[in-house]
């Protein structure tokens, strides 16, 4: 009887993918491939996304005392947006440079990465005038995609804080994770985010606060 007192209603729904659940020491408890009411102990359980598209990280979340709902989402994994980042980098780039096409032939665009399901970016601009050794030259800038399209979120910046108005809405792990894309890893070329024939009017570069 005293098992049964410790039950808990807990519903569990499945945002991306079908996962399977398992017990603090690894027991499998249920496979999980729509919005489901389990009676589970008070305890700590896992869930490990079934989709190899997803990331394999465990979601894990306490059940105690008290009934409780969870939505488990996973994030596709670094193979699935490196894939997709293929498909996404014309456009990602274009906007980029129209939102600047005053400014950007000062800069290199530097080559970037996807974020959550592919749609957050992160990249570098870094001015082709100075010492590209400088760290202070590296210009970094959040990109997301809304309703289809892709819209630049923060001015491109040495350093991204999560304290300005247009990075607020931004997940932390994205902010931190373009702040610690320490250099220019690859030149953006044809065939890559934007094609070589592009050109901008002149004007002074991009500078913070403008």
């Amino acid at each position: 009887v005293s098992q049964t007192l410790n039950k808990r209603e807990i519903t569990i729904t499945p945002i991306s993918s079908s996962f399977s659940l398992t017990s603090y020491d690894n027991k499998a408890v249920a496979d999980i491939s729509k919005p489901e009411t389990l009676s589970l102990s008070d305890g700590y359980y896992c869930a490990t996304a079934n989709n190899k598209e997803y990331n394999q990280t465990k979601k894990c979340f306490t059940v105690y005392q008290i009934n409780s709902s969870f939505n488990i989402d996973f994030d596709y994994s670094k193979e699935k947006l490196v894939d997709l980042l293929k498909t996404e980098k014309t456009a990602i780039l274009s906007q980029l440079s129209s939102q600047y096409s005053s400014v950007i032939n000062y800069f290199t665009i530097c080559e970037g990465a996807l974020y959550k399901k592919g749609d957050w970016y992160s990249g570098i601009v870094t001015e082709k005038i100075q010492h590209q050794a400088d760290s202070s030259d590296y210009y970094r800038f959040i990109m997301q995609k809304k309703n289809g399209e892709w819209i630049v979120k923060t001015t491109p910046s040495v350093v991204i804080t999560k304290l300005s108005d247009e990075s607020k809405d931004i997940p932390q792990e994205v902010i931190t994770s373009a702040n610690n894309q320490a250099s220019c890893r690859a030149e953006v070329t044809t065939g890559s985010l934007l094609p070589d024939t592009t050109t901008f009017p002149e004007k002074p570069p991009i500078r913070d606060g403008e």
